[in-house]
Order: structure tokens, then C-alpha cells, then sequence
């Protein structure tokens, strides 16, 4: 199981981090939100629901848009938290 997620892990930074690999811890919390709120096809749960006992939400605003990519869903999500947290 560890694995499989370290695996994952990679595979998302890797895809975040095309452009400027240096990047990467930019875009842990990003990989850890996509790894926590993926379906597991055993259970069809995801593993943040699986600890947590509901689903995870983004916030409204975000899931009404509907960016081109997932890097710019991502892109659109980080400016949102920074705008939030000023």
C-alpha cells in the first residue's frame, strides 16, 4: 500500500513540476489533496473519507469553475488560498 501511494506521490510532482522541476515542494499540498480524495476502486472511498468519516469539499467557488487542465484547476486553487490567507 505504502508503495502504491509513493508511486503516486511521484507521478503527480512529476506532472506538477514539468516545467520547473525545482518546484516541487510547491506543489506537495496540491499531490496530497489529489492522492486524499482519490477513489480507491476496492471500496469507492477515498482515503480522506476513509479517516475523516465525510467527504472532502473545496470550497464552492472552486468547484463552479471549470478550468481547461488540472494544472490550471491547481493553478487557479493556489492563487484562491493566497487570496484567502491575506
Amino acid at each position: 500500500m505504502v508503495e502504491r501511494v509513493h508511486s503516486s506521490l511521484l507521478m503527480y510532482i512529476r506532472a506538477f513540476c514539468a516545467h520547473n522541476p525545482a518546484s516541487w515542494p510547491e506543489h506537495l499540498l496540491a499531490a496530497e489533496i489529489a492522492i486524499n480524495t482519490s477513489l480507491h476502486n476496492a471500496h469507492q472511498t477515498s482515503p480522506f473519507e476513509l479517516s475523516s468519516g465525510h467527504q472532502f469539499h473545496l470550497p464552492l467557488e472552486l468547484t463552479q469553475q471549470s478550468p481547461s487542465s488540472p494544472s490550471e484547476f491547481l493553478q487557479s486553487f493556489f492563487e484562491n488560498l493566497e487570496t484567502a490567507k491575506e
